[in-house]
């Protein structure tokens, strides 16, 4: 077997379940092939799918019955560690503590050598074990399982191997802990492979994920991909609830194709609708989630009530729905409205620590940050931002307002959208000649103000054809008046358009390819060319304004993590010289040479949450739509 590739390699490893009656073996492992890479690799999959049995394989604690499995010792630098270390630190399912040792003296025998009293007391209380001087009989069970958990970790070992660390943890202290932990993990490049059960210890956290079923590997790849198109239906159950529609159903339900047959609880709209052929029976609510009874009628009759129609055979189904606050009655008619994929909750819980030890830091001089004015009983959260050539700051929020700041950030005018309940605007820019455009998500147009906010005039509507939009969501204009319209919602596209809603050019399609988008929300012009951040698909493409041919795909030479908006930064002769991007996932910002090079990631003094807007202005000012902290931020970047 040559050199393993990542962290560790397994070729066709299997284990033979221990029975008394050889006759009788099973594998409870049947030939794995895999390769585990550094940093943190989740372990998933129903009881029984074989989890204990490949992390025993790891810890060396079983031997493989066929196969080899080899690890990779110069995949990870062992010179970042304390000396005298464990090579691999494990937490088996049962513990494994032992009897006669107190809850210190667990910790001190396997901290570093030199290792101070006072660094075992700060695990000792970040882990919630005091009083220290128990033994493991007097312990509760989720005591027993967070000191198995802090001797593993403590170890300082350059690979942990830990089985169910949280599953016998509170919920709230299951969070804490585990943000702390998985923070700790990269900034000392610990390898973790863990098994659980649990969704949110994995998407947004962990950076490889493996999935079993009755000892056979059915899945791997990057948890985010796997949350969004896994290929069977029981392998998208494993990372939370779900809907999945054959491609034979989907006409029936959503009266189009999807892109995948996969359809998550926060995709799904539920409309009103008089001519839907479906009803929607039942509506109950369990947490976070709603769940609906729908009934597709197969014909088309002409009473107005669907309860009171007599129809042939109907087909019924089970709707789980995530983040709607008002359905349509029971018993009314309904369609089903397709959103792209946010993975707006679970990618916040860890992933505001991923910034590497060795990638360069913004300096910033100086931070304020402030909320929004109240909108009667609301306290508003900023989005879309844009900076006019006078140095004022342009807001969009989430009570449907456009909010202006002078200089000294004091609120000079504002107003409403013209209308705004069933969804707020998201993209804003000046005009060459002053007035004010914003792209109207939610009512599929562009509104033109006048700088006192008074209504020029409005172009598009709902639709796939010339200058009409599904979801229009970033908007700019470059130096001869043309506007640049970014949308999405199944028409991922750019649109080149003249002030009066005349379209010029079309660049990209929805899709994953070179020159397609899954959500283009941010988009910048600079040189003739036009910069757009592709948020699902983590990128920026880069298209030529003139011709709408693509020029780049992959600009951005460093990751990016659903990047969310981006604005050209200083400039030389009126060219862009560098860009700044917010980072939806990830909660940070990151700077960009002209060549798409990595010039530094930026963090807030307290952690940005779903930042949404980004602008720059011409004194080195970089504003912040903090969205998930209901604030704007304000850093000047040291020259």
């Amino acid at each position: 077997m040559s050199a393993p590739s990542g962290l560790c390699q397994l070729d066709h490893v299997s284990a033979l379940a221990r029975t008394v009656r050889p006759s009788a073996r099973r594998e409870r492992l049947e030939t794995i092939t895999t390769t585990i890479p550094c940093g943190l690799t989740a372990v998933m999959g129903p009881s029984g799918a074989g989890k204990t049995t490949l992390l025993n394989l790891l810890a060396g604690f079983e031997e493989p019955s066929s196969g080899k499995l080899q690890w990779n010792h110069t995949a990870y630098n062992q010179a970042i560690h304390e000396p005298l270390t464990l090579p691999i630190a494990w937490m088996p399912a049962d513990f494994g503590l032992w009897p006669d040792l107190t809850i210190a003296e667990h910790l001190q025998a396997t901290a570093p050598v030199g290792s101070s009293q006072a660094q075992v007391e700060d695990w000792i209380s970040l882990f919630e074990l005091h009083p220290a001087h128990r033994l493991p009989s007097q312990l509760s069970q989720g005591e027993q399982s967070r000191l198995s958990l802090a001797r593993a970790v403590i170890s300082n070992a350059p690979v942990l191997v830990l089985d169910e660390p949280c599953v016998h943890l509170q919920a709230s202290l299951t969070q804490t802990l585990w943000k702390s932990l998985t923070r700790y993990w990269k900034e000392q490049q610990t390898n973790v492979i863990y098994s659980t059960h649990q969704p949110e210890l994995v998407l947004g956290c962990a950076n490889h994920l493996l999935i079993l079923e009755d000892g056979k590997l059915v899945a791997s790849g990057r948890p985010v991909d796997l949350y969004r198109s896994p290929e069977t239906q029981e392998v998208a159950w494993i990372l939370g609830a779900t809907n999945w529609f054959l491609t034979n159903e989907q006409a029936l339900w959503w009266g189009e194709e999807l892109p995948h047959a996969n359809v998550r609880p926060e995709q799904v709209e539920v409309l009103a609708a008089s001519e839907s052929s479906i009803v929607m029976e039942s509506l109950e609510t369990v947490g976070p989630l709603s769940v609906l009874e729908l009934r597709a009628l197969r014909e088309q009759a002409a009473q107005p009530d669907a309860r009171e129609m007599e129809v042939g055979p109907k087909t019924s189904r089970t709707l789980w729905v995530a983040g709607q606050r008002s359905f349509p009655p029971v018993g009314s008619r309904v369609r089903l409205r397709w959103l792209p994929l946010l993975l707006f909750i679970a990618l916040l819980l860890n992933l505001s620590g991923c910034w590497k030890a060795d990638e360069p830091r913004v300096a910033i001089a100086e931070e304020t940050r402030w909320m929004l004015p109240a909108d009667g009983p609301l306290v508003p959260a900023p989005r879309g931002l844009c900076v006019s050539p006078a140095g004022e700051l342009l807001v969009l929020d989430t009570a449907g307002r456009v909010l202006i700041y002078d200089r000294e950030h004091q609120l000079v005018r504002k107003w409403h959208m013209p209308e705004y309940s069933i969804g707020k605007a998201e993209g804003i820019c000046v005009l060459n000649d002053g007035r004010i455009a914003v792209a109207d998500t939610h009512y599929h147009r562009v509104v033109i103000f006048h700088p006192d906010g008074t209504i020029s005039h409005i172009f598009g509507q709902e639709g796939k054809g010339p200058a009409e939009f599904i979801y229009p969501v970033a908007i700019t204009q470059d130096p001869e008046g043309f506007l640049y319209v970014c949308e999405y919602g199944s028409n991922d596209r750019c649109q080149k358009l003249t002030t009066d809603g005349q379209m010029v050019l079309e660049m990209g399609r929805f899709g994953l390819g070179p020159g397609e988008f899954q959500r283009p929300s941010g988009v910048v012009w600079s040189e003739g060319r036009l910069y757009i951040v592709d948020a699902f698909n983590s990128r920026v493409q880069v298209f030529d304004a003139q011709t709408g041919k693509l020029l780049q795909n992959d600009f951005n030479q460093a990751e990016l993590a659903y990047p969310y908006d981006i604005a050209s930064g200083s400039t030389e002769a009126g060219k862009a010289i560098d860009f700044w991007i917010v980072e939806y996932a990830s909660g940070q910002v990151t700077r960009l040479s002209a060549n798409g090079e990595l010039m530094g990631r930026g963090f807030a003094a307290e952690p940005l949450r779903t930042p949404w807007g980004v602008c720059y202005d011409p004194e080195g000012r970089l504003y912040v739509a903090d969205t998930g902290n209901r604030r704007i931020v304000c850093w000047k970047i040291s020259r």
